[in-house]
């Protein structure tokens, strides 16, 4: 239980770096036409995010 833990918990602070970095990039962008693949990987990020995120608290207060 405690390596399904770190796994979730290693996913979540993975997918919330790469949620900063993502939106760093969306706030920088000019064209919209270059804005349109960020916009994919965003919501596959947070929703990876929130998934691994209710995951992890899950398996946390269930230790």
């Amino acid at each position: 239980m405690e390596a399904l833990t770190l796994l979730f918990v290693s996913i979540f602070l993975l997918t919330t770096y790469s949620l900063i970095y993502v939106s760093i990039r969306l706030i920088k962008e000019k064209q919209q036409e270059s804005k349109k693949p960020f916009y994919r990987s965003f919501i596959y990020i947070v929703t990876t995010f929130l998934i691994s995120g209710c995951m992890a608290a899950y398996c946390l207060f269930m230790l």
